[in-house]
């Protein structure tokens, strides 16, 4: 499911089963994989590889997507 206010970015794949809850921003080219959840006013760099939970509030780059740091 998607949130209020998200933003995905041209190129930006979501697969599976993935909650992303409200204003998420995701990068172009970044790919969310697996069942997981983004958490609320999360950022996804363009072309990271989500593999894993994203907290609320936090930024992810990088293969696999790596947290820089969080709200």
């Amino acid at each position: 499911s998607i949130g209020e206010g998200c933003s995905l970015m041209p190129g930006a794949h979501v697969a599976g089963s993935v909650h992303l809850g409200h204003h998420v921003l995701v990068g172009s080219g970044a790919n969310i994989l697996n069942s997981l959840h983004v958490g609320a006013n999360a950022r996804i760099g363009a072309g990271a590889v989500v593999t894993r939970p994203v907290a609320a509030g936090a930024t992810v780059v990088g293969v696999p997507a790596r947290e820089l740091h969080s709200k």
